[in-house]
C-alpha cells in the first residue's frame, strides 16, 4: 500500500506532463543544464519520479490519504478510474495509456493531494507482436492468450472485443440476467 505523505516535487514542475519525456523536459526547465558530473543543481529527480504512481494496464492500486476525502477528481476518466473506500482509501484502476492526475480535497474544499498517476504495461507476462506499423497483444500466464490492448490493430481489436461480449451476453442469458 503507498501512503500520500511524501514530499511535493518542485513548484514549477507541479503542472508538467508527468509522463517520462514531461519529466525529463522539467528537469531540464527547471535546473537547466546539467553540471559536468551529470548532477542538477536546484532539482531532485529521485523526488518527482517517487512522486508518480504507476499503474499497470487493467490493474489496481491502492493509496492511502492523510486524511478523509470528501471529493475526488481524476484528471482524464479515460486512462484511469478511482474508487474511495473508507474516505481515506483510493483504489487507482488504469483504463488506458497515458498520464493524468487525482486530486483529493476534504469536507471544506482543501485540498489533501494531487497525485499524478502514469498507466502503463508493466506486467512481465505481456507479450505484442509487431507486424508493420501495427500491433496484437497477448497475455502469457502460462499460455499465450489474445488480450485486449489500445493502440492494436484495428480490426484485430474490434473481433476480440466482440468475442468477448458475446462470451459476457450469453453468461447473462444462462444465468436469467438480460
Amino acid at each position: 500500500m503507498k501512503t500520500l505523505s511524501r514530499k511535493q516535487p518542485a513548484k514549477a514542475c507541479r503542472a508538467a506532463v508527468w509522463g517520462a519525456v514531461g519529466t525529463a523536459l522539467c528537469a531540464l526547465a527547471v535546473a537547466g543544464p546539467a553540471q559536468a558530473d551529470g548532477s542538477f543543481d536546484d532539482f531532485e529527480y529521485e523526488e518527482v519520479r517517487q512522486s508518480i504512481v504507476v499503474v499497470p494496464i487493467d490493474n489496481s492500486t491502492m493509496l492511502e490519504l492523510e486524511r478523509n476525502a470528501a471529493t475526488v477528481v481524476v484528471g482524464n476518466p479515460s486512462i484511469a478510474d478511482v474508487s474511495v473506500q473508507k474516505g481515506n482509501l483510493l483504489f487507482v484502476l488504469g483504463r488506458n495509456f497515458g498520464t493524468t492526475n487525482v486530486i483529493a480535497l476534504d469536507s471544506g474544499n482543501q485540498q489533501i493531494a494531487n497525485i499524478p498517476i502514469s498507466v502503463t504495461t508493466t506486467m512481465p507476462h505481456h507479450m505484442t507482436l509487431y507486424r508493420g506499423a501495427g500491433q496484437v497483444s497477448f497475455t502469457c500466464a502460462p499460455r499465450c492468450e489474445r488480450s485486449l490492448i489500445p493502440g492494436d490493430f484495428n480490426q484485430e481489436f474490434v473481433d476480440a472485443e466482440a468475442q468477448v461480449r458475446n462470451k459476457l451476453n450469453i453468461g447473462k442469458e444462462a444465468s436469467g440476467q438480460r
